[in-house]
C-alpha cells in the first residue's frame, strides 16, 4: 500500500451501491487486527528466537 495515489477519486464513484459505512469500517478493523496480530506475532517471535541464541 503507498501512501499517494496517482488518481484521486471521491467515495461516491468507489461505491456503486450505497453499503452501511458501519460493514466497511468493521472489516477494515478486522483486516488492521490481523496485521497487527501478524507484526506482533513476528516481533514475539523474533524476540524469543533472539533470547534463545543469547541464553546458549
Amino acid at each position: 500500500m503507498t501512501g499517494k495515489q496517482e488518481a484521486p477519486v471521491s467515495r461516491d464513484d468507489i461505491k456503486p451501491m450505497p453499503t452501511p459505512q458501519r460493514g466497511l469500517t468493521m472489516l477494515e478493523a478486522f483486516i488492521g487486527l490481523g496485521m497487527a496480530y501478524r507484526d506482533a506475532g513476528a516481533q514475539m517471535l523474533a524476540g524469543q528466537a533472539a533470547r534463545y541464541r543469547h541464553d546458549r
